[in-house]
């Protein structure tokens, strides 16, 4: 049980960064208990981004303030790191920390701290691990299309759950086209053949590696297109920025999600 008993203990909330539309929604359920009564209350509210957010304040002078239930919300459109903590008179004590996804929730109750957070494992997906030879795509066009012109490169995968990709390629042969050579991946809820469907897999940008150089290369992590995140979603492989001559090539190649 989370107890606030003196009239500088409050119990907050903030957030490790700015939100990107929406702030996360608080609900708090609180007893107060004195000498003679045992009044129950519950405070509702919204984080702040990076400001800390009372979310039960202190009790009044000989009241002790028992906090038996707390749920954080994530209504926003990304992942945020929401930090629990006791203000003792400015003195801070963290209560629980968590990194959770849109649409999950941490929640304290009955004296313990669960979430819908990041507990789905890491999938890390091989695009080319054969270390005898390399994954060529001959003659790569400038026009965007499938990796190798075909429907090899694609593969299913189950991302309900699932926030950020990441994709990490070790480039053996680079490409000297003026084009903008580069592999990207993209996503079709479903599976289909035909590369008009497929759609840009980040949020706000493509998840796309370079071909310029060789060397290995890491995307970083990129937050998911609200579409992607679904089961039986269609990943593709694609090369685009080529020359027609060119033939750019990839050594050890996988994408992550989590």
């Amino acid at each position: 049980m989370i107890i606030l008993s003196e009239t500088t203990d409050n119990l907050q909330v903030v957030l490790g960064g700015a939100v990107a539309a929406n702030q996360l929604q608080c609900y708090t359920a609180w007893r107060d208990r004195t000498s003679a009564t045992f009044i129950a209350g519950r405070t509702v509210a919204a984080t702040n981004n990076t400001t800390d957010v009372n979310i039960a304040a202190a009790p009044a002078a000989s009241t002790q303030r028992l906090i038996d239930e707390i749920s954080i919300f994530n209504a926003d459109t990304a992942p945020s790191t929401v930090t629990v903590k006791i203000d003792a008179n400015g003195t801070e004590i963290i209560l629980y920390r968590e990194q959770i996804a849109p649409g999950e929730f941490i929640k304290y109750q009955n004296g313990q701290w669960t979430s819908q957070g990041y507990y789905a494992p890491e999938k890390i997906i091989p695009i080319h691990s054969d270390a005898s030879a390399s994954f060529a795509m001959t003659n790569a066009t400038l026009a965007e299309r499938f990796a190798l012109n075909s429907v090899r490169p694609i593969f299913l995968v189950d991302l309900a759950g699932y926030s950020q990709v990441r994709m990490i390629a070790n480039i053996m042969t680079a490409s000297a086209s003026a084009g903008g050579p580069a592999i990207r991946l993209r996503y079709y809820t479903g599976y289909s053949g035909t590369f008009a469907n497929y759609l840009q897999l980040g949020a706000s940008q493509h998840v796309d590696i370079s071909l310029v150089n060789t060397g290995i290369f890491d995307t970083g992590w990129i937050n998911l297109a609200a579409g992607a995140k679904a089961n039986g979603v269609a990943i593709a492989l694609c090369e685009l920025g080529g020359d027609g001559v060119i033939d750019p090539a990839l050594g050890a190649t996988y994408v992550i999600f989590r």
